[in-house]
């Protein structure tokens, strides 16, 4: 009596303080939801942007992202024409206008011409040096 449920909480939704900010219900690490003005990031919710704490929330850090989903790292490329790359990457992107010779794992090198800001979705096991004038950084 007197206090309040797990269901009565999470129904609440948003909350209102006395200075008229919003609170909203946190995801916790251990699954339900956190709110009210004891929670540890409560305080950040209803401040203004300029001086609001920075709170990094990942709904997704569960889920795997597969080949189709967002990359999740990135790393410079260095083309080499004796080396394959360290890392396969899921995807090229074009930092600068130019051509970049990729091999694939059947050992064909190819020359792609792209742009700045292309993704080239492939995952090349070697960049060579010889004939690549583009820029390029690999997604993961």
């Amino acid at each position: 009596m007197g206090g309040e449920g797990e269901g009565e909480k999470r129904g609440r939704g948003l909350q209102a303080l006395a200075s008229g900010a919003l609170l909203l219900p946190l995801p916790l690490a251990g699954g339900g939801w956190g709110e009210g003005p004891s929670h540890p990031k409560a305080a950040c919710i209803g401040r203004k942007p300029s001086t609001m704490e920075t709170i990094m929330s990942d709904p997704f850090a569960g889920a795997a992202s597969g080949l189709s989903g967002p990359a999740t790292r990135h790393f410079s490329i260095s083309p080499s024409d004796s080396a394959d790359l360290v890392v396969r990457p899921r995807a090229l992107v074009f930092q600068t206008d130019g051509n970049a010779v990729l091999r694939d794992e059947g050992g064909v090198d190819i020359t792609y011409s792209r742009y700045a800001g292309d993704v080239l979705p492939i995952r090349a096991v070697r960049v060579l040096a010889t004939g690549t004038t583009a820029t390029l950084v690999g997604w993961i």
